[in-house]
């Protein structure tokens, strides 16, 4: 399932240890590059509030209203590589054979973040070849005869990929059952961990006993 880029923004990231939220998504980047987006600009809530920056792959979890990050540390100071997406709406795309097909509006985001479909003005929409398309400074180059490919913008909402259980929860109640979800893994490995401990305080000593007689 994908999802337009532009609805990412406005959600709110909420740091799933301290249960804070951190702001609201401002800006979404992406790595002409690559292909994909590499991090969002998350603005504080408060009057005047810093803007930083979450990698996507520091992102845990993507919701109806909120993106979720592991800690608050995971909000950085450094922007991700790449452009803002607002810098490149607007840009003309254009086949190689010389063929306008119209102005990029947003991009459509896979479940690994990667931009699969070009959003154009017009309501038309085009799928992404990341091997021959390009994304430019002032241009956006695609691939000869892919005229013949743009169709109808799909209808309908695909908001929340990667959504899970989300839907209807308050901020408080999705941080509560995440933060619980995670106290019980940590439980789980500390008590692994401390199983681990005694098993071999109880050879040491064992070894011990044996060496006095």
């Amino acid at each position: 399932m994908t999802q337009p880029a532009q609805e990412i923004k406005g959600k709110h990231v909420v740091a799933l240890e301290e249960g804070r939220d951190m702001g609201r998504i401002s800006k979404v980047y992406f790595n002409p590059k690559k292909k994909r987006i590499s991090g969002l600009a998350v603005k504080e809530s408060r009057l005047r509030g810093e803007e930083k920056w979450v990698k996507v792959e520091d992102i845990e979890r993507v919701g109806d209203d909120f993106v979720f990050i592991p800690e608050s540390k995971n909000c950085r100071s450094a922007k991700p590589k790449g452009r803002s997406l607002k810098d490149m709406t607007g840009l003309e795309v254009t086949t190689l054979d010389g063929k306008l097909l119209g102005a990029l509006e947003d991009v459509e985001v896979d479940e690994e973040w990667g931009i699969t479909e070009l959003n154009l003005s017009g309501r038309k929409s085009l799928d992404l070849d990341p091997d021959s398309d390009v994304f430019g400074e002032d241009a956006i180059l695609v691939r000869s005869g892919a005229d013949t490919r743009v169709r109808e913008k799909r209808s309908g909402n695909n908001k929340g990929f990667l959504a899970r259980m989300f839907v209807g929860e308050s901020i408080l109640e999705s941080v509560d059952r995440m933060t619980s979800k995670s106290k019980q893994t940590k439980r789980s490995a500390s008590g692994t961990r401390k199983s681990k401990k005694a098993k071999a305080g109880k050879k040491r000593r064992s070894g011990k006993r044996k060496s006095r007689k």
